[in-house]
């Protein structure tokens, strides 16, 4: 099931869906979640599943702040971070140049 935290609510509430069985969580731009608002229907859902213990949840966010490590520790089972990048490099110095070029040139250029 793929779907909006409103959305799985709406359906849970209606009985359309259950949720005691979920066996995958994935939840991603959990810090936008956060900053739109919704960490009581992330916590309304996590708290109707299965524990932590019997579920694999995945937590995906661009940045860790406190709030996304506290519920990561509360509703996941020993959970881990994976920093894929953790510093960009910036270039600090480069060479710019530009050459005008003839039409007729152009061709052998390109070819290089």
């Amino acid at each position: 099931m793929i779907g909006t935290c409103g959305r799985i609510i709406d359906f849970y509430k209606q009985r359309v869906i259950e949720l005691n069985s979920i066996q995958v969580v994935v939840l991603d731009e959990a810090d936008r979640m956060f900053d739109l608002g919704f960490i009581k229907d992330i916590r309304f859902l996590f708290r109707r599943m299965p524990a932590p213990t019997e579920r694999l949840s995945l937590l995906f966010s661009a940045t860790l702040s406190y709030r996304v490590k506290e519920l990561a520790f509360e509703h996941m089972n020993s959970p881990e971070s994976v920093i894929v990048e953790p510093e960009q490099k910036q270039v600090t110095a480069f060479k710019k140049s530009c050459s005008t070029l003839q039409t007729k040139k152009k061709c052998v250029c390109y070819k290089r």
